[in-house]
């Protein structure tokens, strides 16, 4: 008599046979739930640490704005000179790429 396992889907000789194989397929299939469930927590605490990074540039940015606007406020103008790109890079292509057109 032959025996299909509605599991696997396939058929087995004996009911030991499928009885083993249904197990060993529950216990794969349990792997990869617990491997989706690494992948999806890692993926949480990644998201995680780039939406905290996002919210620092953005204080950062609205504590560059206040202390210029101050600065204006006070002096009538505001100039900065940079000897070298690298000294500091460009703000709106840092910020834009995370907050967008919407605060420049």
């Amino acid at each position: 008599m032959r025996i299909i396992s509605e599991k696997t889907r396939k058929t087995y000789e004996t009911v030991e046979e499928c009885l083993a194989a249904e197990k060993l397929f529950d216990e794969e299939q349990a792997k990869i739930k617990e491997k989706q469930l690494e992948i999806a927590n890692a993926k949480r605490e990644k998201a995680k640490a780039v939406e905290e990074a996002y919210a620092t540039a953005v204080k950062a940015h609205q504590d560059f704005l206040k202390l210029r606007n101050e600065f204006i406020e006070e002096f009538g103008y505001f100039h900065m000179t940079y000897r070298d790109k690298v000294d500091f890079p460009n703000v709106n292509n840092i910020l834009s790429a995370f907050i967008g057109d919407f605060l420049f």
